[in-house]
Order: C-alpha cells, then structure tokens, then sequence
C-alpha cells in the first residue's frame, strides 16, 4: 500500500474523481432505498418493501433521482479530499509522526472535515430530489424538477446558508469515518496484498473500509438527512443537531437511528470496492 515517495497531487485527485464517480453510478440505487428508509418510516417498513414500492409506483428512473448532483460533485469532493488527506498525512510525517496508520487516521480525519464544504450542499439537493413523492406516490406533482431547480428553490427560501443545510452534523459524521475509512483500507490492503490477486485485495479492503465507516457514522446521517428535508421555513428546533436527535429518539426510539443501515452496508461494499479499484488502476495508467 504504502508508496515510495507521493504521486503528482492532479494524479490523485483525477483518479479519486474517477473513481468516485464509477462508485455513485454503481451506489445510487440503494442510496435511494437508504434516504426513503431513513425519512419515510411511516411509508417503508424494509429495504425490500421499498425498493418494491418504488419500482411499482415511480419506475426504475426513480433509484437515480438526484444522482447527477453527487455524480458531477465528486471532482470537488475528491480534489478536497486527497489533495488534503496527501498534504496533511506528509505534514504529519514532517512534524515527525512516523506511525503510518496514526497518520492515516488524523489525515483522513481532516479530509473526511474539509470535503464538506462541497458534499453538504450536494448531499441537500440529493436527499431533496430523492425524497420527493407526487400526492399519488409517482413523480407527477414533484416540487422540483430537478437539480437545478431544486438549488434555486432552496436558495431563493434562505440565500447560501440554506444551501448548507446540515454542515455541522456532516462535518461530524465526515470527521472520523474518513479516517476509519482510510485507516481500514490501508490496513487491509497491506495485509491482503501478499495473500490474493491485487484487484481481489483492493476490492476487499474498499469494501469493508466502506461498511465499517458507514457503521461507525449511520446515526449521525439519520439525523442530516431528517435536517435537510426539514421544511424550508420549519422552526429551529427542527434544524438543530442535538435538538433534531431528541426529538427521534423521544418519537421513534433507538431503533430509527439505524433504519436502513442494512441497505447502507449492502450498497457500501460494492461501492467503495470499486472505487478503489478504479482509483488505483488510474495512478498505475497515469504512471504512479
């Protein structure tokens, strides 16, 4: 895993871009089926119902709504991300921390934080589009039309900051599940590598790097999600952190934290496995 000396940073950034987008395409469905399960729990009582229910009801177009936000996101959540993961972790070097999975883990931290800047917004419009239903249950009568429309609305209801609806509660669940899920994949792929075809390897840790930094962040993405399809001119208590985890807990119980968390681990295995992938066979066609 660990690499003699650093790739050009437009080399990472290029290859995470590729590679996250080839992730969303292959995620999205299911992402869908996560957003309604975790929104909608009067609606859906499983992944399987739900899924049912929105082929039968919206069609198969329905899994993608609001894939193309994440999907032309991912240059600036990558260039972020990377370019920040590759400065700290040798700042972090330079500053004499030599334990490479320490530097991992604070580095990944760092750029899990500062990529949402970029992800927040985009993760807005994606829950908006994806959450919408028509009064008949098909996307007949959906208040927006799509992504750009859906931006515009949100903007002209509160100006910028309503575009960074849910920043802080992303930036908590970015922060540390970035760096578990960096620290995982460099674990894993150190300790595979020797043992199983390199694809096999990568696809494996990024697999379970995925899984396991969705576990660690899935009730603090219940409760960004709750907070960005709150009403644009709901209460304050209703975009609270703290305030909106209360109120889930008082009305649903322990259990609503986790609603789709299931769906959630299914889709993070293939996702991320392909991402890194991706990511790694373009740092070897880009010469890395």
């Amino acid at each position: 895993m660990a690499r003699e000396a650093p790739p050009a940073a437009w080399k990472e950034v290029l290859s995470g871009t590729i590679g996250g987008m080839a992730g969303v395409v292959i995620g999205q469905p299911l992402d869908t089926i996560k957003v309604r399960l975790q929104t909608m729990p009067d609606v859906y009582r499983n992944g399987l119902q739900c899924g049912r229910s929105i082929l039968a009801l919206e069609g198969p177009r329905a899994f993608f709504n609001g894939m193309m936000t994440p999907l032309l996101g991912q240059g600036g959540f990558n260039a972020i991300a990377f370019g920040v993961y590759g400065s700290f972790d040798r700042a972090l070097k330079g500053f004499g921390l030599e334990n490479e999975y320490l530097r991992t883990f604070s580095a990944g931290s760092i750029a899990g934080a500062a990529q949402t800047s970029i992800s927040s917004p985009s993760e807005l419009i994606k829950c908006r589009l994806q959450h919408q239903q028509g009064a008949t249950g098909t996307v007949a009568g959906a208040k927006y039309t799509g992504m750009r429309d859906c931006a515009q609305q949100i903007f002209k209801s509160g100006g910028v900051s309503a575009l960074f609806r849910g920043l802080p509660v992303t930036i908590l669940r970015d922060g540390g599940s970035f760096g578990i899920y960096f620290l995982v994949y460099r674990v894993l792929c150190d300790a595979l590598m020797p043992q199983m075809p390199t694809v096999v390897a990568q696809f494996t840790a990024g697999g379970v790097a995925g899984a396991l930094s969705w576990m660690s962040c899935y009730p603090a993405d219940v409760v960004k999600s709750r907070i960005q399809l709150a009403a644009d001119n709901a209460p304050a208590a209703s975009v609270r952190m703290w305030d909106v985890a209360k109120h889930i807990y008082r009305t649903e119980g322990a259990k609503a934290f986790t609603r789709g968390l299931t769906v959630c681990t299914i889709r993070a295995v293939p996702n991320n496995g392909v991402v890194f992938v991706v990511y790694e066979a373009c740092l070897v066609q880009l010469g890395v």
